[in-house]
């Protein structure tokens, strides 16, 4: 996991490592204005790739939040172009959150199973067409 930035009014913080979600959530109703969000550069997620490659990585699939709602998957293509080690396939999500999370653990078990990275792919592009995600507020 590679994460973002979460920027609140002056503050920078990455989420998860200087910010807890719980803390964030816990915040979240006093911010203003809303906190937005920014994605590392290329450089994060070349190091991140090469780390992998250290570790005996033979390729790897980088799913990411649509480029609709984020320019990660754009930074992270970049990134991978620029990776010699070994091949990184950047995949377009085309969710948020939880949609996201159910593709991640899609992969991550064909995978272990010893799938190929053609057959994960074309599994994805199925659960893209299947995962729908809703949300409802109790108040605006």
């Amino acid at each position: 996991m590679i994460p973002l930035f979460i920027n609140i009014g002056d503050q920078s913080y990455l989420d998860g490592v200087d910010l807890s979600h719980q803390e964030f959530y816990e915040r979240l109703p006093g911010f203003k204005p809303a906190p937005k969000t920014a994605a590392p550069g290329p450089e994060v997620f070349r190091k991140v790739f090469e780390q992998l490659a250290s570790e005996g990585a033979t390729e790897i699939l980088s799913i990411h939040v649509s480029t609709k709602l984020s320019a990660i998957v754009d930074i992270a293509r970049t990134a991978a172009k620029e990776t010699t080690r070994l091949p990184v396939t950047v995949f377009d999500s085309r969710q948020l959150s939880l949609g996201t999370g159910f593709q991640v653990q899609a992969a991550a078990r064909a995978a272990a199973e010893g799938r190929s990275l053609t057959k994960i792919l074309s599994m994805l592009e199925e659960l893209v067409r299947r995962i729908h995600v809703f949300a409802t507020l109790t108040r605006l």
